[in-house]
């Protein structure tokens, strides 16, 4: 599971939650980008979160060690 986002750096673990599914993942930074998203979901996250497209999801960094 891996996204893209444009400040995080590359290897960041990040929990993705979707509010209107209720469902969450655990995905890793691996790519830069959107210019205009603050998120850029691959197919598996988006699969598994059940998303519809354009729609708002919530996600916070965390630390795993």
């Amino acid at each position: 599971m891996v996204v893209a986002h444009k400040s995080l750096p590359c290897g960041t673990k990040i929990v993705i939650l979707a509010p209107r599914t209720g469902k969450a993942v655990v995905a890793t930074v691996l790519d830069r980008g959107p210019r205009r998203a603050a998120l850029d979901t691959s197919l598996g996250v988006t699969k598994a979160l059940k998303l519809n497209g354009k729609e708002l999801v919530l996600f916070f960094p965390i630390n795993i060690r």
